[in-house]
């Protein structure tokens, strides 16, 4: 009979040689126990008696092993079907995002008279530059949902204003410049990674890139930074960069130059 190695069988060699070369045979061919003969009864029976009992302990060991294994089977096939659960609502919720933000995008549309293949195509061609600019795929992701709130703010437009099909006066041309910073006002403040991106999108979209460096463009840079970076709920979120703020904070070396320069005029703004 072969025994398994995980099988714990005690095996008594009961002989009359009671050589040294016979006890180490016996003991090297596996057995647990050597008795020679003549022997006490007494002293045999205890010994059996000893190794059964540890023969039944092994046993019970033995299948506590097994019904373990068993539960961590089990309980990893319920892991996996949670991951599974999870990673199917994550899809979902990631597509009732996207179909929120596209119904909010086509909202400020249809007030200002554009179409949503313009939100779509405008959406795609942030993240082909992202991807040319060497973000993840993620970042891309982010940024193609995200650019779409970049008009947000013209909600806070009067239809008057946003809908006029003449000419803007001087004094409608300043309030139709402030949706960025009604877009910030609203996406601004979330935890939401997808917002706070969409917050710095609407408060810098606006600017040129021909424009030149100034105060204002140097804070907006810093502030893009920060409001894409995670935080805790409990932090403040930033304000809107201002030329004041942006002589008074620490400049990177990318607008070193800010620190000396003008106060954005109304010439340097770019128009709607």
């Amino acid at each position: 009979m072969i025994i398994d190695e995980e099988d714990y069988l005690p095996i008594v060699v009961l002989t009359a040689d009671a050589t040294l070369e016979s006890r180490r045979a016996a003991l090297q061919g596996g057995a647990t126990d050597f008795i020679t003969k003549p022997f006490d009864h007494v002293e045999a029976l205890a010994r059996v008696r000893n190794l059964l009992d540890a023969r039944h302990l092994h046993v019970q060991l033995q299948r506590h092993n097994e019904r373990l294994e068993d539960a961590v089977r089990e309980r990893t096939a319920d892991l996996r079907r949670a991951i599974d659960r999870l990673q199917l609502a994550d899809h979902d919720l990631r597509l009732a995002q996207e179909e929120t933000i596209h119904r909010l995008s086509l909202a400020t549309d249809f007030r200002d008279d554009e179409t949503s293949r313009h939100i779509e195509r405008m959406s795609r061609y942030c993240a082909i530059l992202a991807a040319r600019a060497g973000k993840d795929a993620r970042d891309c992701e982010l940024l193609r949902l995200a650019s779409k709130l970049h008009d947000i703010g013209k909600l806070g437009i009067p239809d008057a204003i946003l809908r006029k099909p003449g000419r803007l006066t001087p004094e409608e041309f300043e309030i139709i410049k402030e949706h960025p910073k009604i877009g910030h006002q609203i996406l601004h403040g979330s935890n939401s990674e997808l917002a706070r991106v969409g917050a710095m999108l609407a408060w810098t979209h606006m600017r040129r890139s021909t424009a030149p460096a100034t105060p204002a463009a140097c804070a907006a840079r810093r502030y893009r930074s920060r409001v894409a970076s995670p935080r805790s709920p409990t932090s403040s979120t930033p304000s809107p960069p201002t030329a004041s703020t942006a002589v008074r904070s620490p400049l990177t070396k990318r607008s070193a130059s800010c620190a000396t320069a003008a106060a954005p005029t109304s010439k340097q703004t770019s128009s709607t």
